[in-house]
């Protein structure tokens, strides 16, 4: 199933997700570059999420962060874009 998503385009593996600043405008720019502006986003980020990031992460309401851990596809893929960070 995540291999169907990741054909299909849905899923994005990135290097980082560091953010110059805490700021939510510059992270939901960065956001809407690669998954365009009606975007809902589960971002698997690892044990050491970057401060910046999490602040500015906050106020996003189509955002939802979690990590490897605790990931479970069936609760957290549904009609959503996976980033994995």
């Amino acid at each position: 199933m995540l291999s169907a998503k990741l054909a299909e385009g849905q899923i994005r593996i990135v290097d980082s997700e560091v953010v110059e600043k805490p700021k939510t405008k510059i992270l939901n720019k960065m956001l809407e570059e690669s998954f365009g502006d009606r975007m809902r986003v589960l971002l698997v980020s690892g044990y050491n999420t970057d401060k910046n990031f999490l602040i500015a992460s906050q106020n996003l309401k189509q955002i939802q962060l979690t990590q490897p851990n605790v990931f479970s596809y069936k609760k957290n893929t549904k009609k959503k874009k996976i980033k994995i960070l």
